[in-house]
This record gives structure tokens, sequence and C-alpha cells, in this order.
């Protein structure tokens, strides 16, 4: 196997805006065009390969910080959505802000287009979702059901379902016209991250901050596999073009999961700053990983042809996938002489749209239960056939007469494990643990350097929000909450409390009290000042700072009143976490 660094080539790195970048999406249709958004409410269009000839055109519009932006099918518009909950419509060639689109409440967290165009689905913070025509001002569906940040939201490639991932663990899939919910699957144990569609299949893969991935059979909605816990978060998720296998990438690192059976085939580790998009650059057959940091943006290359199960090990590759593959090729034929309807045809009828998620459908299964299954049809086949065969619920009533003597085994059984089996799963081991440790001392050290540093306690702090390890958290946590009435601001408030809510809501007592006593203190200093700036009528906001301030003391209080009901929901045995619980509560209602 290759080496990282000989694997993984710097297409560009080059500085986008003279603030903050805060999103970076890269065009599926050409591979070489690039959007980026910043703090100031900018967008810009670069061309990967001429990034030192500065951007194709800027896009001006937003007063807010971008929260996510994207291209349309022919990269001929764009969207992009602010934190103000806003999103403007341009036409890259003319400039001009065509529509703007504002009827959510809150940050916009994802836009996505449907493969035929003028329609867009926008998820939000507000925890709605909200179905657009380009060619129209007002929302055409509002979809609500999760109960927090709505994280990532796509239409079905047939573009008759959207499916949304959100922070409440969730995956919901909705039919577009009358908004109602086809199923909810559930698995993940924390936030969702990303989700993709198999090329070919009825198959889709999930990506969570409880840093596994899933896959799910979209006939059944039953998850089929799941990766081992990860070191790291995974971010964002993608199947190779023939759906061979899927690739997971994390902060500073890309696996490679095949199925059928479950296997990482490749890792390559990178130090990606903060991996915002990742894609498969068809025609370059490489993958393309775009990250941000502060004003700079750097896309990676990484051909496909030096992972596994790509390069010289495809061939393996393939035949430990021949069965799955065939199985699903088999799959598919079977369904459609069996006249089975997919769910572009059940966009004609009402009620079959309605049952899709109760109707029985037949999951992918593996390729050696096929052989059972059609083994144990053969011999009950056999069995009928000579008489033999005693059918239940026919006879329900006659004794089977069996004795336990029937099912035990004279021989005593015993499992043999080589050495060299022993020593794999001990290196295996072993190597999860250093990767977990290794993790634990690199975040360290980033925030540490951040905290040093003159002017950077903002930046340290925005570190430890995105941390994937809730252990290492509380740790840095104990420490820097000290300082809250000395260093921190409206804004380092509002980008921690996210992370005390995922503390309060985790299972452990450890880090439930450590939630609970940073919101503590976060409270004691800044409710006065929340308090007072909203009292102020917005309309007398004549100078960038207070509007700031506006915007962040009603950031904060919105993550106030979610901590809120998350304490509300608590249920505990340990008299300490209880005991802080309704003190909290009792505090934070006066932000009701």
């Amino acid at each position: 196997m290759n080496s990282p660094s000989k694997r993984t080539t710097k297409v560009c790195e080059f500085s986008a805006h003279k603030t903050d970048v805060t999103a970076v999406h890269l065009g599926r249709k050409s591979g070489q065009l690039c959007l980026t958004g910043s703090d100031r409410g900018k967008v810009k269009i670069w061309n990967i390969s001429e990034t030192s000839y500065g951007p194709i055109t800027a896009l001006t519009g937003h007063k807010k910080p971008i929260s996510c932006l994207i291209f349309d099918n022919n990269e001929d518009f764009v969207l992009a959505g602010s934190e103000s909950g806003s999103i403007k419509y341009w036409d890259c060639q003319s400039e001009k802000v065509l529509r703007s689109f504002n009827s959510h409440l809150s940050m916009i967290s994802d836009i996505s287009y449907s493969h035929r165009g003028h329609q867009f689905v926008s998820g939000s913070m507000d925890t709605n979702i909200k179905l657009w025509d380009t060619r129209q001002k007002k929302d055409i569906q509002t979809y609500k059901s999760h109960t927090k940040q709505v994280s990532r939201v796509s239409f079905t490639p047939d573009d008759q379902f959207i499916v949304s991932g959100s922070d409440d663990k969730t995956i919901k899939i909705w039919d577009i016209r009358t908004g109602k919910i086809l199923n909810t699957m559930k698995g993940h144990r924390d936030a969702i991250t990303d989700f993709t569609f198999h090329p070919e299949e009825s198959l889709i893969v999930t990506s969570s901050k409880d840093k596994t991935v899933k896959l799910w059979d979209f006939d059944s909605f039953k998850c089929l596999e799941s990766t081992p816990i990860t070191s790291t978060r995974i971010r964002h998720v993608v199947f190779d073009p023939e759906g061979r296998c899927v690739l997971a990438g994390a902060q500073d690192n890309i696996k490679v999961w095949g199925w059928e059976p479950r296997k990482n085939y490749d890792h390559i580790d990178s130090r990606w700053n903060d991996l915002d998009d990742m894609m498969i650059q068809s025609d370059y057959r490489q993958v393309l990983v775009a990250s941000m940091y502060q004003h700079n943006v750097t896309i990676h290359g990484i051909p496909l042809n030096t992972l596994s199960p790509y390069g010289s090990s495809s061939g393996i590759a393939k035949s430990n996938l021949k069965n799955y593959m065939m199985h699903t090729a088999s799959s598919t034929k079977n369904k459609a002489k069996r006249g089975h309807r997919s769910a572009s045809v059940l966009a004609n009828n009402d009620h079959d749209r309605h049952s899709y998620a109760e109707r029985p459908h037949k999951s992918p299964t593996m390729a050696k239960q096929m052989v059972r299954d059609d083994m144990s049809a053969q011999k009950k086949k056999s069995q009928k056939s000579s008489g033999k065969a005693h059918l239940i619920g026919t006879e329900l009533t006659q004794p089977l007469k069996l004795k336990p003597v029937d099912f035990i085994c004279n021989e005593p059984y015993t499992y043999k494990l080589s050495d060299d089996r022993t020593i794999n799963n001990l290196l295996s081991d072993h190597n999860d643990f250093i990767d977990v440790v290794d993790n634990r001392l690199k975040n360290y050290v980033t925030i540490r350097e951040y905290w040093y540093k003159e002017n950077r306690k903002k930046q340290a702090i925005e570190a430890l929000a995105n941390l994937d390890d809730k252990a290492t958290s509380c740790d840095i946590l104990r420490q820097v909450i000290k300082y809250v009435n000395q260093f921190f601001n409206l804004e380092m408030c509002g980008n921690l409390l996210p992370l005390l809510q995922s503390l309060i809501e985790s299972k452990n007592d450890e880090q439930i009290l450590c939630g609970m006593m940073a919101t503590k203190e976060l409270y004691r200093a800044f409710s006065p000042i929340i308090n007072q700036t909203l009292a102020i009528d917005s309309n007398y906001n004549v100078d960038l700072a207070r509007a700031s301030r506006q915007s962040n003391s009603h950031k904060c209080r919105q993550l106030f009143l979610s901590i809120h009901s998350s304490l509300s929901r608590m249920t505990s045995s340990n008299f300490e976490i209880n005991e802080n619980s309704q003190y909290l509560i009792k505090k934070l209602e006066h932000f009701i």
C-alpha cells in the first residue's frame, strides 16, 4: 500500500476571501468549478485549475455569513443560504440576484436541487424542510417532524421523494406532494452528517457524528450493515461510480468500505483543516476533497487507482463483491418480472403512495443467505414430495414427539483460533487504540496552540465545539470555562452551547455533569447581556456592532431554550444530575 503522502496531491490552495470562509462546494457536472462563501455574505466562483488568476465571478446580496451553497445541475445558477435563514438565487453570467426566499426562521443548513431542475429543497436549524420552485417566491410545501436541526436534505434519484437527516439522529423519507412521512429510519446514536444513494440499487448509505457508516435497504428501510466506531467523526460519504464501495471522509482521513462481507479496504491519512465537501471526479477518476481554514481553501486529489480495491487489488475486491452484485442484479430482474413497481409508478396512485412504507419489500441480503434459503426450499419440496413433511398449521394440535437428546451434540465442539488470527486480532485492537490516542493528542495540541496565541481564543472555542471526542471535550472544557468572564463573548457562547447540549444528552454521567456545569457558567455570564440586548428594539440598530450583538443574542437564546427542552426530557437515577437539572430548568425558563 502506498504511503498517504504519495497518494494525496494538493490540486490547489488559494486565499478565497479576505475574511473567514464558511462554506465550500465542488461543482459535480464539470468537476472543475468550486463555490466559496464567506462570513461577510459573499459568494465566489473559482476554476480549481486557475485559482491563481482569481475568481471567475463574485456574487453579493447576503448580509449574514454563508452557511451552505450549491450549483444547479448545469452550473449556470447558484443557490446560497445564510445564517439569517434567507436563500438567494443568482444567475452566474449576469451576477444578478434573480430571487430571494425568506420563509425559514433560522440558519439554512443544506440545499439540494432536483434532478429535473427548477425545484429545490432546503433544511434549516428551525427543524423545518421546505420545497421551492426557482420561478416562485413562496415555498410550495413545508415538511415538519424533526425535533432538531435538519443537517442534510436531498431528492431521491427519481425525484419522487425527499430524504432528510437531522441532529435528532433520524433519517426521514417524505412524500413530496402530501408532505407526509413514509418512514423514519432509526439506528444512529448521534446527529446525521451525510447520506448518499447507490447509483444502481435501492440502497442508501448514511453517516453520523456517532462515527459510524450504515447501509440501508431503501425498500424495507432496514439497516443491513454498520461499520465499527472510528476515531473521528464521518463528515461525508460517497459511492464510487459503479457502486462497489463507499468512501467515508473524516476530518483527517478517508476510509474505503465494502459490503458482503463488510470490509475496510483502505485507509488514507491526511490533514484536512475542515473537510467541507467531497466528490469523485469521474472524468479524471480521482477523489476531490475540499477543506477550509480561516480565509484559505485547499483542494486535495486522490487518484482512485491508488486506493484499494480500485488499484492493484481491484481483482480481489471484485471477487469479494461478485456474489453481492450478482444477487442485486438478479433481484432487480426478478422484481421486474414480478411487476414490482418503482417509486415513479407510485406517484400515479395516491393510495399506493401512502401505503408504500407499509407494504412488504424484498430487501437485499447476503448471497449466503440466498443459498441457505434456496437449500431450505429444496429440502421442504423434497420432503413434501416424499410424503414425510409435517405441515405445521394443519395439525398444530398433534405433538411432534421430539426428545431433548435429539438436539444435543454427542461430541464437544471446540473452536480453534490460529496464532496468526490471534495476533491479527490483537494488532487490530491495538491500532484502533493508537488511532484514538493519536487523534486525542492532536486535538489537545491544536486547541492549546490557538488558546495561547494572542487574539485566537475564538478559534480555540470553535475547534473545541467541533471536536468529535466528548471525553476530550470535557477535559478541555473544565479548564477553559474558568475564563468565561475574562475571554468569552456572545459569539463564543453561541459556538459552545451546541457542544454543551450534546454532552447533556449523552449517556455518560460525567459528560452530563460537565455540560451542566458549563451551561451554568455561560448562563451566569451572558443572560443579563442577552436579556438587555433583546429588550432593545431592533429597529434602532444603526451600527454593525449592535446588529451583530442582537443576532448573537437571538442565537444564544434559542440554544439555551433547546438545552431547556433537553433537560425537561431528561430522566436519571443520579441525584447530582437531577439536582443540577432542576436548577437549570428554573433558570432557563427566564428565556421562555
